[in-house]
């Protein structure tokens, strides 16, 4: 019988090597972006509401734990459906603990892959759901070589 929480234990690390998934950890440096803090209407636009403006800090912005923090090229379209698009860079957050529902990066069988979690504590399952088309929801086994690695907490996709 699979123990569940083992293999979701932040502290588990995959045996392989990460720089093809990984771009980079943070840096000490910090700057700043202005961010339109009333927020951009995606509807009818309130003329009543002036735009204002202050300097935030990307990092300040994307980042909880910094140690555990780490920037993912989005290679695939196992996740489409849900916005991944490949090209766009994703924060993966290691400090995390794994819920169901997340979007983890998980260590399969020497692969590292994201999905969708859905962990059944009852049926002490862990499921990886893709959300495109064609794709069949993998059931991780106890045979299988499987840590769930990190958590994505933001993605950024491209749009030109």
């Amino acid at each position: 019988m699979m123990n569940i929480e083992e293999k979701i234990s932040p502290e588990n690390k995959p045996r392989r090597d990460l720089q093809h998934l990984l771009i980079t950890g943070f840096k000490e440096e910090r700057s700043t972006v202005t961010l339109i803090e009333n927020g951009i209407t995606c509807g009818f636009t309130s003329p009543a509401i002036d735009y204002i403006e202050k300097d935030i800090s990307l990092q300040d912005l994307f980042i909880r734990n910094r140690s555990a923090t780490f920037l993912g090229r989005i290679v695939g379209n196992s996740l489409i459906n849900s916005g991944f698009e490949p090209g766009g860079i994703i924060v993966i957050d290691r400090s995390i603990r794994p819920r169901d529902g997340n979007i983890a990066i998980c260590f399969l069988n020497g692969y590292f892959t994201a999905k969708k979690l859905e962990i059944k504590k009852n049926k002490n399952e862990i499921w990886l759901i893709p959300d495109c088309d064609g794709m069949e929801p993998l059931l991780v086994t106890p045979d299988d070589e499987f840590t769930i690695w990190g958590i994505v907490t933001w993605k950024c996709n491209p749009t030109i």
